[in-house]
C-alpha cells in the first residue's frame, strides 16, 4: 500500500497496491467498513474502508479468483476460483477457515443465504453444492443439470435455490433438505437470467429462445409463457409493486407483462437496434431503456406510451441510472460522454464531456453528484447542477470494477493493472489527482 495524496482540505486518498493481474470482483460488507478484492493473480485482498489500509492478502487459490461473496454480518467471505475450489475466509483474522474442493471444474456463481449460514455454488461441472459455513462441511451436492450452471438465486426467505443452466432448464432446490423439488422445463435455449419476486413465491426466467416464463416456486408449475419477442431476451425486471414484468430483447422492443395473468399488456416499439438496458424509476411510473441504436427512450408504464426519445450519444448506450427521486436519468455511452436527462420534462439537460474513451461505469452518489469510470483510465466526479467536473482521478490503465459503500461517499476502484484504489469522496473541488 502507498499513500498517493492529501488534497487541500480533503480526506486522504490511498493507492492500494499488490495485485499483479486484473481485479475480477470487488465486494463490500453491508456496514461499509471493509472491501474484499479478487484477482487473476490468485489472491484476494481485504481493505479497511475507514483507514484505507490493506488488512490482509489472502493466499490459497492456485488459479484466478473469479467470484467473491461476503456474509451478511461481514465476518466471512467465500471465494470461487478457476482452480475448482471455494475458500471460506475469516475477514477479522485474515485466515482461511475452510477449503471446499469438491467441484471438478470452474466456479461460476456463489450465493450466500440471508442468515449467512450457508453458501451455494454453481460450476461448469454441472453441479450445485451447498456448504455449511459454520462447520465447513458440504451439506449436499445438487446434481441434475447436464450443462454449465450459469446463474443461482436464493429466495428472499432463504428456503429455496433456483438455478439456471445451459441445459435449458431451471431447477428448484430445498435448502433445508438439499432435495431437488422440481425441474422447470420448457425453455428451448440457454437461460440468460432468473429473478425471484420479493415474496419468494415466483420466479421469472429469460432465455435465448425469445421467451420468458413465470414459475410458481411453491408448486413448481409453469404459470405462463410470455411469448411475443422474436429474438433473445436479455433483461428482465419487476416493477416495485410486483404487478408487472418488463423485458428487453434483441428484437429491438420492450414488453410490459401482467405478472398475475402473464398477459402481454404492451409492446414498446421505438428502438432500431437491440435493447440491452432497463431502469425502472422508484415509483414504478416510468422505464428508461438503453439500446445499441445509441438512444435512450423514456416510457410511461401506466399508459405504455413513449414519452421522449433522448438522442445525442454517438455510439451505443451502455448504462442507464435513475436518481432516487425518479426525476432524472444519467446515460453513459461508448462515445465517451454522459448525458443527464429530465424525466419529468423529457428533455436533455446536459452533456458531460471529459472522457476520451468508452465509459464502463456510472453511479449516482447523490441526486446532484455522479461518478463515471472509463477505459481512458480516469475516474471523474461530476456536479450535476453545473455539469462541471468536481474532481478527476487518473490511474495507469482502464478501470474494470467499481463498488460503492452504502454511504455513497466511499468507492473502491479496480484497474486492469491489478491495483485497487480506495477513495473517500469528500471536499474535492476543482482538483486533478494521479493515483
Amino acid at each position: 500500500m502507498s499513500q498517493s495524496l492529501i488534497p487541500p482540505g480533503g480526506s486522504l486518498i490511498r493507492t492500494l497496491k499488490g495485485h499483479i493481474d486484473p481485479v475480477k470482483a470487488v465486494a463490500i460488507t453491508q456496514n461499509g467498513k471493509k472491501a474484499v478484492s479478487a484477482s487473476g493473480d490468485y489472491s484476494l485482498k481485504v481493505w479497511d474502508l475507514e483507514t484505507g489500509q490493506e488488512l490482509w492478502t489472502l493466499w490459497g487459490h492456485s488459479g484466478s479468483v473469479n467470484v467473491v461473496a461476503i456474509t451478511p454480518d461481514g465476518k466471512k467471505a467465500v471465494s470461487g476460483s478457476r482452480d475448482n475450489t471455494l475458500i471460506v475466509w475469516d475477514l477479522e483474522a485474515g485466515k482461511d477457515i475452510y477449503t471446499f474442493m469438491d467441484h471438478a471444474k470452474w466456479i461460476r456463481a456463489i450465493a450466500i443465504t440471508p442468515d449467512g449460514k450457508m453458501a451455494v455454488s454453481g460450476s461448469d461441472d454441472c453441479t450445485i453444492k451447498v456448504w455449511d459455513l459454520e462447520t465447513g462441511q458440504k451439506i449436499q451436492t445438487l446434481s441434475g443439470h447436464i450443462a454449465d450452471v450459469y446463474t443461482i438465486a436464493i429466495t428472499p426467505n432463504g428456503k429455496k435455490v433456483v438455478s439456471g443452466s445451459g441445459d435449458r432448464t431451471l431447477k428448484v432446490w430445498d435448502l433445508e433438505t438439499g432435495q431437488e423439488l422440481r425441474t422447470l422445463r420448457g425453455h428451448k435455449s440457454s437461460l440468460m437470467a432468473v429473478i425471484i419476486t420479493p415474496d419468494s413465491n415466483k420466479a421469472i426466467s429469460a432465455s435465448r429462445d425469445n421467451t420468458l416464463k413465470i414459475w410458481n416456486l411453491e408448486t413448481g408449475q409453469e404459470i405462463q409463457t410470455l411469448q411475443g419477442h422474436t429474438a433473445p431476451v436479455w433483461a428482465v425486471a419487476i416493477t416495485p409493486d410486483c404487478k408487472r414484468v418488463l423485458s428487453a430483447s434483441d428484437d429491438q422492443t420492450l414488453k410490459i407483462w401482467d405478472l398475475g395473468t402473464g398477459r402481454d399488456l404492451k409492446t414498446l416499439v421505438g428502438h432500431t437496434q437491440p435493447v440491452y438496458a432497463l431502469a425502472i424509476d422508484p415509483n414504478g411510473n416510468k422505464v428508461i431503456s438503453g439500446s445499441k441504436d445509441n438512444s435512450l427512450m423514456v416510457w410511461d408504464l401506466r399508459a405504455g406510451q413513449l414519452i421522449k426519445v433522448l438522442k445525442g450519444h454517438g455510439l451505443l448506450v451502455w448504462i442507464v441510472a435513475v436518481t432516487s427521486d425518479g426525476k432524472k436519468a444519467l446515460s453513459a455511452s461508448k462515445d465517451g460522454t454522459l448525458k443527464l436527462w429530465d424525466l419529468e420534462a423529457g428533455q436533455h439537460i446536459k452533456t458531460l464531456r471529459g472522457h476520451s474513451d468508452w465509459i464502463r461505469a456510472a453511479v449516482f452518489i447523490s441526486d446532484n453528484e455522479a461518478i463515471s469510470a472509463s477505459y481512458d483510465a480516469t475516474l471523474k466526479m461530476w456536479d450535476l447542477k453545473t455539469g462541471k467536473i468536481i474532481a478527476e482521478f487518473t490511474g495507469e490503465g482502464p478501470i474494470t470494477a467499481i463498488a460503492a459503500a452504502p454511504s455513497r461517499r466511499t468507492i473502491v476502484v479496480g484497474e486492469s493493472s491489478g491495483r485497487v484504489h480506495f477513495i473517500i469522496l469528500e471536499n474535492y473541488h476543482n482538483h486533478s489527482y494521479r493515483y
